[in-house]
């Protein structure tokens, strides 16, 4: 079986010019590329199934991370699956295109402690406390079908923090439910990426659903760096109450869950306006008319369908 976006292989005199892309199973091979997350992709992706809690969600550039993490195998460079919501705040699907749509209630909080997300492992949070003061980019793909309620306190999409220092306030990188973390006035900010500008907008009617491309590249992150890999949680995605953030209007949005890659740029050698112009490509090419993921040909059950 073919990958999803992989690259033709060189002659063996091409092979050696450094300015040519590598060659892997996306089309944003990097040699930094710490975890990539691709709901469909042919060989790497969900096969077409929810994840049961506990899952490995495969890496589709473990390879890669490898190189940078030689102890770390295709296991242990993949992701874990939480879900601890009930049936009555959450509901899972697989969406006609193949990705991961996490329906959330919205006729009251969700308890304490209670969410879906997927997270990385050990070997992966160890490179990443090594390495916390390199310059980092994480951009996310998916189609929001039901905005979280506009007072709700779901502040975290996907990202990583430091978990013991300051709570909720240090990030190293990451998405809440307005745009990307660090924010602008951040020292360690670099650049951030947003289609739409407001990503938190409910879908306009008759539309059902809203096609969202976020990315953002920061360095050295924003407050404390953490001391152990205990403090850390690196979240590819997350819905409902995040780590036990307050239940308090907690009304999360649902949404498709298609693609989040997670770069080392300093280990990579790219600028981090390269790697955006990158995953904006790969985002417009995969939304475009008949591509993998095109909103206008995108099926999926309704949230209010399946919990109010």
């Amino acid at each position: 079986m073919t990958a999803t976006g992989l690259q033709k292989s060189f002659a063996a005199a091409a092979a050696n010019n450094t300015n040519l892309p590598l060659v892997g199973p996306d089309r944003n091979t990097t040699a930094g590329s710490l975890m990539l997350f691709d709901a469909a992709h042919s060989v790497y992706g969900l096969s077409g199934a929810v994840p049961a809690h506990g899952a490995a969600i495969p890496n589709v550039l473990w390879e890669f991370a490898k190189m940078m993490i030689p102890t770390g195998n295709q296991s242990s460079l993949a992701a874990s699956f939480t879900n601890t919501m009930t049936s009555a705040e959450a509901k899972l699907e697989i969406s006609g295109h193949g990705g991961l749509h996490v329906c959330v209630t919205q006729a009251a909080a969700v308890a304490n402690a209670r969410q879906v997300g997927i997270f990385l492992q050990s070997a992966a949070l160890s490179f990443i406390l090594a390495n916390w003061g390199d310059e980092w980019g994480w951009a996310s793909h998916d189609l929001l079908t039901r905005a979280a309620v506009a007072n709700s306190t779901e502040v975290w999409e996907g990202g990583v923090r430091n978990g013991a220092a300051g709570g909720m306030s240090n990030y190293l990188i990451g998405l809440n439910r307005v745009g990307p973390q660090p924010s602008s006035s951040g020292a360690s900010y670099t650049g951030a990426r947003s289609v739409p500008s407001n990503p938190a907008a409910p879908p306009t009617p008759p539309a059902t659903s809203v096609s969202r491309f976020r990315a953002v590249t920061v360095k050295g992150g924003t407050g404390a760096a953490p001391t152990s890999i205990s403090q850390i949680t690196a979240m590819i995605a997350g819905w409902g109450a995040i780590l036990a953030f307050a239940t308090n209007g907690n009304l999360s949005r649902s949404s498709i869950q298609y693609r989040t890659h997670f770069c080392n740029l300093t280990k990579a050698g790219i600028s981090a306006d390269d790697w955006t112009k990158n995953e904006m490509g790969i985002w417009v090419a995969d939304t475009s008319p008949g591509g993998r993921y095109d909103p206008a040909t995108e099926t999926f059950t309704p949230p209010a369908t399946l919990l109010p």
